[in-house]
């Protein structure tokens, strides 16, 4: 009977040992879980900024549009009140070339 008994008790350590590991996976798991959640969310975060940046830049390169548009329609204006090229360049910022195509 004690023979049974020992033999008992070492299943039932081997048993608990066996469910120790178990849990001690099952945490790390978790963990790691864990770590791929917050990845997840730095990455989706820093997708929202990149976003923002390229809305950013495409407000402000229609902006600049828009300016150059006002630009090249002043200057329009000016050569055909016979404003000279060096005046309108001057005041303008345009090039000779571009205000030539006008």
């Amino acid at each position: 009977m004690e023979e049974k008994d020992k033999a008992l008790e070492e299943k039932d350590k081997a048993l608990e040992q066996e469910k120790q590991r178990a849990e001690q996976e099952k945490q790390r798991a978790e963990q790691e879980k864990q770590r791929a959640e917050q990845e997840k969310q730095r990455a989706e975060e820093k997708e929202k900024l990149l976003n923002e940046e390229k809305k950013r830049a495409e407000q402000k390169q229609k902006e600049l549009e828009q300016e150059r548009k006002k630009l090249l329609e002043t200057a329009k204006l000016l050569l055909s009140m016979g404003v000279s090229i060096e005046i309108i360049k001057e005041k303008t910022g345009l090039t000779q070339e571009e205000i030539e195509k006008l």
